[in-house]
């Protein structure tokens, strides 16, 4: 019998607890995804279409990993500047080798002289490449080795200093030297050279004794000394300095006025 006073204190004594009721779960997969005259291939197959429909993106199988991974077996470079370099590349399990060839692959290109224009040549000199280049039409024709004097990265400013000034230049002369081969002459001094000479006293940076100098052009070797442009021997006053046989095929291709373009580094100059 139920407590009368605890009754009339607590009315709520006693009462059934409402039950909440369940819901539903509902299975992730269909019915017959669990049945068991189900093969696991199949069931696999209705759990992906299932999973696609629920998201609405297509099933994507996951792509194996190609990562490769190069590695440098032997590096060897030629007297024409040409560096030949093996390596072996690892791509999954399989390894390949290769040679590749890097750097002077354009030096001593040859042509052929009858079909240029002397009029359409443009050549660049790049001190710190230790390269001529000669542009045809403005597309490159051919390359060669070159030197200059001891202080080649720095520009001419007097007579005596023994550097390759930098700037535009024409050629004014072709003629044969009796040391050096050829000597191709440059029209050093030229404008803007003087102005920059005249800077330089006016700021200071050179004496007003000081004399601008000139004879700067394109010359050979003495008589089989190719090897100190093969090794970058500096020994010119100034000068730009050429293999025997390569400045006599320049000699071919040009004339007087033919332009050059001597810089420190590479520029952007269409040539």
């Amino acid at each position: 019998m139920p407590n009368l006073v605890a009754a009339q204190l607590y009315p709520d004594f006693e009462k059934p607890v409402p039950h909440k009721k369940k819901q539903k779960e509902i299975p992730r997969f269909p019915p017959q995804f669990h049945s068991r005259d189900t093969t696991a291939a199949v069931r696999d197959s209705i759990a992906k279409t299932k999973l696609t429909s629920a998201t609405s993106k297509e099933y994507k199988a996951p792509v194996p990993r190609t990562d490769s991974f190069v590695r440098i077996i032997s590096k060897k470079t030629d007297v024409n500047g040409n560096t030949y370099i093996e390596q072996e590349t690892t791509v999954g399990n399989k390894k390949t080798r290769q040679t590749i060839i890097v750097g002077g692959i354009s030096l001593n290109k040859p042509f052929d002289p009858d079909t240029i224009n002397k009029d359409s040549v443009t050549i660049q000199v790049i001190k710190k490449n230790y390269r001529v280049y000669v542009y045809h039409k403005h597309k490159f024709l051919t390359a060669y080795k070159c030197v200059f004097g001891p202080d080649y990265l720095e520009q001419k400013q007097k007579e005596g200093d023994r550097r390759t000034p930098e700037g535009w230049f024409k050629i004014l002369q072709v003629r044969p030297h009796k040391e050096w081969n050829t000597f191709m002459l440059l029209d050093y001094p030229n404008e803007e050279c003087y102005k920059n000479f005249e800077a330089n006293i006016q700021n200071g940076v050179l004496s007003k004794t000081c004399k601008i100098g000139g004879a700067i052009g394109i010359h050979g070797v003495w008589e089989d000394a190719d090897k100190v442009v093969d090794d970058k021997r500096n020994w010119t006053d100034g000068c730009i300095s050429m293999k025997i046989a390569d400045l006599e095929q320049l000699k071919k291709i040009v004339k007087v006025g033919t332009p050059i373009y001597i810089t420190k580094i590479a520029t952007k100059n269409k040539m």
